[in-house]
């Protein structure tokens, strides 16, 4: 069985491998399986987005689709005016002069980068292994992460005992201690708009941009915004852990298919999360690690305590 195949778009009908009852879209889709072990799940009926709690639905509800009677997202640079805030943000990539486009789905981005991390969600070609575990990756910076859990190496601040992955990191920390006992680097940089000083004139620059102008960071994959830069870029990372559920979905599903009946066909673009979720129970249910449960990493599923 294909697995790209398996992950392709434009599928109008979605079959449980457990019961055979097909769904018309795939947030439904995901939804009746989860139903299976026991996990309830929102939809909203008129964009098909999923939720943790019927709290969330409703909010978002109220605040995306009720009482809409004029359009609410308006184009400054040529009028033209959208309900939905994913519609308006594509178009307004447009006008950002982003070039970089995915020949599967269409989607715009600025730079090339962004664009390999999206595409990983239409293939499940991982060219980058591990010499320590095998395990496979999409992406050689997500390898070179990894490498980490092997070779134990850690630096440590040997004033306040943190701990960083990395040396820059920690020299970076280390320059707060000699600025709050007075040694070497001062704060220098004053913010003109409020009382804030900075040792950085970058620090400063974020602030005024995150604090008085409002300029947030946002994540062209899925539109969450940050005030710093560096918080999106970690943000990013964990893009590729979405693309790594969806394959491993598929790995799992093309197993199943092989005792089962049918197949499962979708777009899992924006439900990762969801689907680790999903086979991570399953997988306990035979006796298994679940998925996202490295060895030394908690994760912490959002909605759960």
């Amino acid at each position: 069985m294909d697995i790209p195949a398996l992950l392709a778009p434009q599928v109008r009908k979605y079959e449980c491998l457990r019961c055979g009852e097909t769904q018309p879209t795939h947030s439904q889709y995901i939804q009746h399986c989860l139903a299976h072990i026991g996990i309830t799940i929102y939809l909203c009926q008129v964009c098909q987005h999923l939720f943790h709690t019927h709290t969330q639905l409703e909010t978002h509800t109220a605040a995306e689709h009720e009482g809409r009677k004029r359009k609410k997202y308006s184009c400054e640079e040529c009028g033209k005016e959208f309900n939905n805030k994913t519609q308006f943000g594509r178009h307004s990539d447009i006008h950002a002069g982003k070039k970089f486009m995915c020949e599967q789905c269409g989607k715009l981005f600025s730079q090339k980068g962004y664009l390999k991390v999206h595409q990983a969600i239409h293939s499940s070609v991982k060219s980058f292994e591990c010499d320590v575990c095998g395990r496979k990756f999409t992406q050689k910076s997500t390898l070179v992460h990894h490498a980490a859990v092997h070779t134990g190496k850690r630096f440590n601040c040997d004033e306040c005992g943190k701990i960083f992955s990395r040396k820059s990191y920690l020299s970076y920390h280390q320059k707060t201690h000699r600025v709050e006992e007075g040694v070497g680097e001062v704060r220098k940089f004053g913010c003109s708009q409020c009382t804030r000083e900075f040792s950085h004139k970058g620090d400063l620059t974020q602030h005024v941009r995150s604090v008085h102008q409002g300029i947030k960071f946002g994540c062209e994959i899925c539109r969450k915004e940050f005030t710093k830069k560096s918080n999106l870029a970690k943000h990013i990372k964990t893009h590729e852990e979405d693309v790594k559920g969806a394959e491993e979905l598929a790995e799992v599903q093309v197993e199943q298919g092989e005792h089962g009946r049918g197949s499962v066909k979708g777009n899992v673009t924006g439900t990762g999360k969801m689907l680790r979720i999903f086979e991570g129970k399953k997988k306990v249910m035979r006796g298994q690690t679940p998925l996202g449960k490295n060895k030394g990493r908690k994760r912490k599923i959002k909605g759960k305590p």
